[in-house]
This record gives structure tokens, C-alpha cells and sequence, in this order.
């Protein structure tokens, strides 16, 4: 397992790309044009008297759909 020293201590080889943040902002900004359509729905079987659990369901880029618990 790894030592508190070790985190501190530990150098990765990976870089950025040089477009990483205009492919970041890029993408924010579509995302914040995106409809969600967020849809939340109980699940009573997965719940009880101490835990209410939901399925959240919502679209993405691209309409690709989000689901958890």
C-alpha cells in the first residue's frame, strides 16, 4: 500500500495535450446548450423505512443517456 510520502513523492510521465482546454470549454459549452430531460423515478424495491432510493435518468451529448441509482 501506498505511504502518504509516496503520493507526495510520485511523478507521472502523462502530459496534456495542447488542446486540452479548448476541448474541455468546447465540450462545457455544449453541455450547458443540452436538454437533459432529467427523469427520477422511486424504486421502491430497492428502498425501506431507512433508505428511498431513485433511479435519475438524463441525456448527454449526443443523446446518450445517464442513468444511477
Amino acid at each position: 500500500m501506498a505511504t502518504q510520502q509516496d503520493l507526495e513523492d510520485f511523478e507521472t510521465q502523462v502530459s496534456c495535450p495542447d488542446d486540452f482546454d479548448d476541448f474541455w470549454s468546447g465540450t462545457l459549452e455544449l453541455l450547458s446548450r443540452t436538454n437533459l430531460k432529467p427523469v427520477i423515478t422511486a424504486e421502491p424495491l430497492r428502498s425501506n423505512d431507512d433508505v428511498h432510493v431513485f433511479n435519475v435518468v438524463y441525456l448527454s451529448l449526443g443523446g446518450l443517456e445517464i442513468s444511477a441509482w
